[in-house]
């Protein structure tokens, strides 16, 4: 048998703990992270009138039409954008593109478990910095200097930010985000794939940061608020010369004609953000009401999207949960939560959500 080469090895023995149960039938899933509204109506339409005789064509290498729509919805350069299979591509892309092994590499943690499995593939030196239980994870401006204090002593090649943060739903201050790009030399990646679910017109984003820093790298994606995880498209935004670096080491053709033509209609309709933002603020304000009343079940974090993470004094709340039927993103090994017994929940509609408060009410 082939031997593996040494960073294969090395993440094999390294990698970070996944969050994403095994399927179980007959659950009501709280788990997966998706859009419970689903996707726009005029993405409908538009998947109605396709020409399916598209598939048999390769289409536009660098989804040229679909960068130009991106363009303008975010007022940026067109060559300034660079799109991913999914965002998830372009978190294990730019490690590759800039990390040697033994690199130091600084994230916030908790966050999302691919960040961190993107640079231990190129053997970093992972440095996590803890946002704290006792202050409801805030990312807020204690956060910022400790995270300024260990890129002053490590001198990262990268640093990670997650705002809205999966899985917290903590927001890091765009003021926040440019105190700490201005202590690095290295990238700073800002994992907005969740920013429209709280700020659907981007009037927050790290974006309005990027004329004055060339250094800071934006993440989006059209799985969240878009409701459209099925067609795996994600994009980066940043100084042209980084975006040049990802345009000619990404993958060949790694955006479907048909998921480009889709992504392109999600973008005729920006209103739906808008909708959806305004539900999920409601569904969440109302659920985290009711769940504060129950004396023995904790909210981690004060999210301000459509996840939060959840737990019990006692008890294994995954578990029990799990025994009523409603199955939980089981976060109890994640990292920066170990052994803390939180699970991550997906707001759902308010039915769902009912059935979620009955079971957390048998449970208290």
């Amino acid at each position: 048998m082939t031997q593996q080469n040494s960073l294969t090895k090395f993440f094999l023995k390294n990698q970070p703990k996944g969050y994403i149960p095994k399927h179980t039938k007959n659950v009501l899933d709280f788990s997966c992270l998706v859009n419970v509204l689903g996707f726009s109506p005029k993405v409908k339409k538009a998947i109605d009138e396709i020409d399916f005789s598209l598939i048999n064509q390769y289409g536009d290498r660098s989804s040229t039409d679909l960068k130009k729509k991106i363009s303008r919805w975010l007022s940026v350069p067109i060559d300034n954008i660079s799109l991913g299979n999914g965002s998830d591509e372009l978190i294990d892309l730019i490690p590759r593109a800039f990390v040697n092994p033994g690199d130091p590499v600084i994230s916030q943690t908790p966050t999302f478990f691919r960040v961190i499995e993107g640079s231990l593939k190129m053997k970093a030196k992972m440095v996590l910095v803890k946002a704290e239980e006792g202050r409801g994870f805030r990312l807020d401006r204690k956060f910022a200097e400790k995270m300024i204090l260990a890129i002053k002593k490590f001198q990262p090649k990268l640093v990670w930010l997650c705002t809205p943060c999966n899985p917290s739903g903590e927001v890091i201050a765009w003021e926040l985000i440019e105190k700490i790009a201005t202590v690095t030399k290295g990238a700073v990646i800002v994992d907005e794939v969740y920013q429209e679910f709280f700020d659907p017109e981007n009037k927050q984003s790290a974006i309005r940061l990027l004329d004055k820093y060339k250094n800071i790298l934006v993440l989006k994606s059209f799985s969240k608020a878009f409701g459209l995880a099925g067609i795996r498209v994600g994009f980066i935004v940043g100084d042209k010369k980084i975006i040049d670096i990802f345009e000619k080491t990404r993958l060949n053709f790694n955006i479907s004609v048909l998921s480009q033509k889709i992504a392109e209609s999600a973008l005729d309709d920006l209103v739906f953000l808008k909708e959806c933002s305004n539900f999920f603020r409601q569904e969440r304000t109302w659920l985290f009401y009711e769940i504060k009343k129950l004396e023995n079940v904790i909210i981690g974090a004060d999210s301000k999207i459509n996840v939060f993470i959840l737990k019990h004094k006692t008890k294994d709340l995954f578990q029990e949960l799990l025994r009523r039927g409603i199955l939980t993103a089981d976060f109890r090994k994640a990292n920066g939560l170990e052994g803390r017994g939180y699970v991550r929940i997906t707001i759902k509609t308010r039915k769902e959500n009912e059935k979620l408060l009955e079971a957390l009410k048998e449970i208290d």
